[in-house]
């Protein structure tokens, strides 16, 4: 083969590889062309919280003079957002601050649809709001047999989230109830658990937001307030006193309202209540109150109690007193007694007011010229309606004519005549 011919060879080889090259780059040009979107958008996060602002952007391929980008946001439950309008620059870019997410905005996806000329690009982005829940119990403090009922609202409204409520004791779950919210957040739930007589103390209620979010509040569950009078039988000079307990604090006094035998008010205290629950109450009783039964109630945070005690009678006619007179060694009544004979005065007591009494029977003895030649006495206690006779004696070795007194005191310390002194005159001889 000639050298020419072999250049022609070349040649041709040269101009089919060029062939080859050309072929090739168009493809990658026209793969190049048809990969090219007409429109994009995107957003700057892909998920947002309350108080941030959504930021949309993207490029549209072919500037048409006078067209603009519309950008539609849609909620999670399909409607519309936000939507604005927006031009792109000569570049083809495109951005817009379409908005700022609330609280009040749903958790949930939203779908970022933005038309130019005719062609459609979609993105999403998500948005998650930390839901809020009030509650509130229909009471503060409960008594036995009485039923806790809970209320509330909640803020975002997410249709598709339930309420869980939980009522709680230590680490114990006394009940369970489930509600859904209205539309407009508010919810409420009757009757979870109704109280029963073991049921004491510091008990919370929880409420549970579709498991974003928990809000709890306490109340108190079974209170019992105790009243007990320290002494139920009293007399003008004696001290009234209340002492007693609640079953647990809550705050405040215990109201205590006491009423005299009429039904006028006798006194009305504020007991301040102890840090282990205990209150009190002191008051005089005076000669110028009513004698009967006086009725005491005690009340604390709706829980309340009552008991009675009696005021009697502190002077003479508490006792009645009958059959006195002197008597021989035998019990023989007699006003005449040997030189050195036993004398003994007797009497019977009856108690006539409505409380018991402790008493002294005392016997005084004189002789003509009014000198004391004997005391004695006995110390006792009587029930109300008890007749009881006591017998107090001496010997008196000295002939003459004598005086017994009998007198019936409350107590020797401050001593009060009970009944009317009774007088009796016998001789010695």
């Amino acid at each position: 083969m000639s050298p020419l011919g072999f250049k022609e060879m070349g040649f041709g080889r040269l101009v089919l590889s060029s062939f080859f090259a050309l072929l090739l780059l168009a493809s990658f040009a026209s793969t190049d062309v048809l990969s090219q979107k007409p429109i994009t958008v995107s957003t700057d996060k892909l998920s947002y919280g309350a108080g941030e602002v959504v930021y949309v952007y993207g490029v549209v391929w072919q500037v048409i003079s006078g067209e603009r980008v519309n950008i539609t946001v849609l909620n999670p439950l399909g409607r519309v957002w936000v939507r604005t309008y927006v031009t792109p620059d000569v570049r083809g870019n495109f951005g817009a601050v379409v908005g700022s997410v609330s609280e009040m905005d749903l958790t949930g996806t939203y779908r970022v649809r933005a038309s130019y000329a005719g062609y459609v690009a979609e993105t999403s982005f998500q948005v998650r709001i930390r839901p809020n829940i009030t509650i509130r119990s229909d009471k503060y403090v409960y008594l036995t047999d009485e039923t806790i009922s809970v209320s509330g609202k909640v803020s975002p409204y997410l249709p598709d989230y339930p309420i869980t409520i939980y009522l709680r004791h230590n680490e114990s779950v006394k009940a369970v109830a489930q509600v859904t919210p209205q539309p407009d957040g508010s919810f409420r739930c009757d009757s979870i658990y109704r109280v029963g007589a073991e049921d004491r103390g510091r008990w919370a209620i929880v409420a549970n937001y579709g498991n974003l979010v928990n809000s709890s509040l306490d109340v108190f569950v079974g209170l019992y307030v105790n009243v007990d009078v320290v002494q139920r039988f009293l007399k003008p000079g004696d001290l009234f006193k209340l002492a007693s307990k609640v079953s647990f604090v809550v705050s405040g006094p215990v109201k205590v309202r006491v009423t005299s035998p009429s039904g006028g008010l006798w006194g009305e205290f504020d007991a301040q209540v102890g840090p282990d629950g205990s209150y009190g109450v002191e008051q005089q009783i005076y000669p110028y109150d009513e004698p009967g039964v006086y009725s005491v109630t005690v009340s604390y945070w709706g829980a309340s109690n009552t008991t009675t005690f009696r005021v009697g009678r502190l002077g003479v006619g508490t006792f009645e007193v009958s059959d006195a007179g002197t008597f021989d060694a035998i019990g023989s009544p007699t006003s005449t007694f040997l030189c050195g004979q036993t004398v003994q005065v007797s009497a019977s007591l009856r108690n006539t007011d409505i409380i018991p009494h402790k008493y002294v029977y005392v016997v005084q003895i004189r002789d003509s010229s009014a000198r004391v030649v004997f005391i004695g006495w006995i110390d006792s206690a009587i029930a109300v309606g008890q007749t009881v006779r006591h017998s107090v004696g001496t010997v008196i070795t000295t002939r003459g004519n004598y005086t017994a007194s009998i007198m019936v005191w409350d107590d020797w310390s401050t001593p009060t005549p009970l009944t009317d002194t009774v007088t009796l005159a016998f001789k010695v001889v």
